[in-house]
């Protein structure tokens, strides 16, 4: 099975028996969990790569815990803990959603969450855990995104 392993230094790819444990097929050294894509919680310390069978993907993070994003949008910011493994597009959701900052539905598509302070929108399939290192806070703008006029 072909696993994406991504982590603080990026991401890359290992082929695993279903029945291997995932520990040692991302190498994990010293004190990190892994994390399915998107999860909440790590996977148990003696997850074998079969737990990942059913899904599209077979993607995890590799780091030390959830990450707490903040996100500042008009002067106002809030806060989030998610796992490493999160995708940019799971915090977006969040973002504009009741427990962000409520934005109204007709006014959602046309945002999109940068890197405080940069100009470049952030690639929704990245994990949050590539953006913040070990144990820091990643801190995010929503913005609008880039309008073409047609």
């Amino acid at each position: 099975m072909r696993v994406y392993v991504h982590d603080s230094e990026g991401k890359r790819v290992v082929e695993a028996d279903e029945d291997a444990s995932l520990i040692e097929v991302v190498g994990i050294v010293g004190d990190v969990q892994v994390w399915a894509e998107d999860a909440d919680e790590p996977l148990a310390a003696d997850a074998t790569v079969a737990v990942l069978a059913d899904r599209d993907v077979a993607a995890v993070h590799v780091g030390n815990g959830p990450i707490t994003v903040t996100v500042t949008y008009n002067g106002q910011t809030k806060s989030e803990s998610f796992g490493p493994g999160t995708k940019i597009d799971k915090v977006l959701d969040w973002a504009v959603g009741a427990r962000g900052f409520n934005i109204p539905d007709g006014d959602r598509d046309d945002l999109v969450l940068r890197a405080k302070g940069s100009p470049e929108d952030l690639d929704p399939d990245t994990h949050i855990g590539t953006l913040a290192k070990k144990g820091e806070t990643l801190a995010l703008d929503l913005v609008p995104g880039e309008r073409f006029a047609g």
